[in-house]
């Protein structure tokens, strides 16, 4: 069975659990409030941040995510 994931979805409940927490979240913390395959979410991380949309910190063998405040959600049809 495959599931498939929404880009749009995915970013908008990205947002609303990254920018109530002020010391970020571990990549599995993300894919279990989400209900996202962890490996899954770390892809969508990675592009996010890419984009601007959120900001990382490593902190030993830890990534932690961050919402970046103040960029913009722009959204492209």
């Amino acid at each position: 069975m495959v599931r498939g994931y929404l880009s749009e979805d995915i970013r908008e409940q990205l947002i609303s659990v990254l920018k109530d927490s002020d010391s970020g979240m571990s990549g599995i913390e993300i894919s279990k409030t989400i209900n996202v395959n962890r490996i899954t979410m770390t892809k969508y991380l990675k592009v996010f941040a890419a984009e601007g949309l959120l900001r990382q910190k490593n902190i030993g063998n830890v990534t932690l995510w961050f919402f970046r405040t103040w960029s913009r959600i722009i959204y492209f049809s």
